[in-house]
């Protein structure tokens, strides 16, 4: 092997070795409480559109980290492995301000696993009911923490699609991008689980 190529590999084994090392949830606000709301009044809201209906759409942040190591995701690393939320009262008060002062009733949830903890979902889609708003949002997930009531709650609540990380769909796809785990998430399960809330499933 010739000295240049030894020390790509060595350079790419340190990466992969501060990749899995966890991070320490001293690096990252615990209480994402306290951090204000974006200052969207400085934004020119109306180039923000939903792309299927051209509605003015703002994201919102829920919560970060994500405690899966996914090899294509840098979640882990950007936002550590301990998955915090915000409260569904701050939250709510953010789109409260959102639809009261900006006009704005669209929303990507922007979160590194929004479904983790489906108790608190369901907690702020019933929020969201309680308080009349009439809005719609997307959001991110995983097939192995959601289940058909908690998708019944978020359709209700004004959820309009979810985005379902699938690692493998297939052996061939999997070697061919040189992920060395075995997927813990096959495909099929995202329509299976989605059907009984009377939504669609694709894969693109």
């Amino acid at each position: 092997m010739r000295r240049a190529d030894r020390r790509r590999r060595r350079s790419h084994l340190a990466a992969r070795r501060r990749r899995d090392r966890p991070q320490s949830l001293a690096c990252f606000t615990r209480d994402l409480d306290v951090l204000p709301f974006p200052t969207r009044h400085l934004c020119r809201n109306e180039l923000y559109v939903r792309p299927d209906t051209g509605a003015p759409q703002t994201t919102l942040v829920t919560n970060r980290g994500c405690p899966h190591r996914c090899t294509y995701c840098l979640a882990s690393q950007v936002a550590g492995l301990a998955n915090r939320y915000r409260s569904v009262e701050n939250v709510l008060a953010e789109i409260r301000e959102c639809v009261e002062r900006y006009r704005i009733t669209s929303f990507l949830f922007r979160s590194d696993l929004f479904t983790q903890d489906a108790a608190w979902v369901r907690r702020l889609c019933a929020a969201i009911l309680d308080a009349g708003l009439q809005i719609s949002w997307a959001c991110n997930a995983r097939v192995d923490t959601v289940d058909a009531e908690t998708l019944a709650w978020m359709k209700r609540a004004g959820c309009w699609i979810a985005s379902f990380g699938s690692r493998v769909v297939t052996k061939r796809r999997s070697t061919a991008s040189r992920r060395t785990r075995p997927s813990p998430m096959p495909t099929a399960p995202s329509s299976s689980v989605v059907r009984p809330a009377s939504s669609r499933a694709s894969i693109y």
